[in-house]
């Protein structure tokens, strides 16, 4: 049976414990990365399956309404036991009443089948096998991407450094979030707040590039869990793509990921020329699911612009 926690009965400690028993077990699922990406989360579990959801919701206009939080690609159902559509679907009809709007996005280990009152998109990642180890996968590289790598290298080493989280956070304010937009103040206070809990946790690694005079010019921050790197956020001014700092860095960011992880999930991108950039270095494309469901009235239905 299915049981609905809310956020003062779920025990954190437990659910840790059973996230690392799930084969499609996510960071992004971990209770001190939700505690932050979703203050007040509740969750669906059954015992029976071994299965559990995390709900993340936030409330606007007195209305509480579950939301995919920003920098957690994807969540759902995880389980001990293979996610059947039934069980899908269970967890999803069992979802509280009152959230009568949702808009998330489940893991891939989670199978999606039609179900009352849901809606599903595609929605791309980019994925690296890591196995090999670093000289098998810049083996992999494109003939452009590895002159661009080999050139940044040569240039940047030296200017390459850790960057502290609040650093990256900035750099990312005044440059990514600027020019793709869209980005709310919450959700950017939310990957600051989620970058050092990260760094906090021993899980995030941010590596960037300074100029002479000590600007931050680029960065990328990754999350190392359970054999899973994950390229969380990227950032670089103009002087950093002039410079390919792009390149240089996911270069040394691979070359860390294969001391520790299995697969490199490079998070993936709406932006074509992004999911390009990831596929010179030998990703392959994949998707997940984002799901929709809006059950509010005729009268509220602008309330989801």
């Amino acid at each position: 049976m299915i049981r609905c926690l809310r956020h003062a009965d779920i025990d954190k400690a437990e659910w840790d414990r059973n996230l690392l028993e799930c084969p499609n077990k996510l960071w992004y699922a971990l209770s001190h990365v939700l505690d932050v990406a979703s203050p007040g989360w509740e969750a669906l579990v059954d015992a029976a399956n071994g299965a559990m959801m995390p709900l993340t919701w936030r409330r606007k206009f007195g209305l509480r309404y579950l939301f995919q939080p920003f920098g957690l690609q994807q969540l759902g159902v995880f389980s001990s036991q293979p996610i059947s559509t039934e069980i899908s679907s269970s967890f999803l009809s069992a979802i509280p009443k009152h959230f009568r709007l949702a808009e998330i996005a489940i893991n891939q280990g989670m199978v999606f089948a039609p179900t009352e009152g849901w809606t599903s998109t595609e929605h791309p990642d980019s994925v690296l096998d890591l196995s090999g180890g670093i000289k098998n996968v810049r083996a992999n590289y494109s003939k452009g991407h590895e002159r661009n790598v080999l050139m940044a290298g040569e240039r940047l080493s030296a200017l390459t450094y850790p960057m502290d989280p609040q650093s990256f956070s900035d750099l990312f304010v005044r440059t990514t979030a600027e020019r793709f937009k869209g980005i709310d103040a919450h959700g950017l206070r939310s990957m600051a707040a989620l970058l050092q809990a990260g760094n906090d946790h021993g899980e995030v690694d941010i590596i960037g590039i300074r100029d002479e005079q000590g600007d931050w010019k680029a960065g990328v921050a990754f999350v190392h869990w359970q054999g899973r790197t994950i390229l969380l956020k990227s950032a670089s001014d103009d002087a950093g793509r002039s410079m390919n700092a792009m390149f240089h860095l996911v270069d040394v960011g691979l070359e860390h990921a294969c001391a520790v992880s299995a697969l490199m999930d490079f998070a993936g991108s709406e932006h074509h020329g992004t999911t390009r950039f990831y596929k010179g270095f030998g990703a392959k494309p994949t998707v997940y699911l984002r799901l929709s469901k809006n059950n509010l009235p005729f009268w509220l239905k602008p309330f989801k612009r």
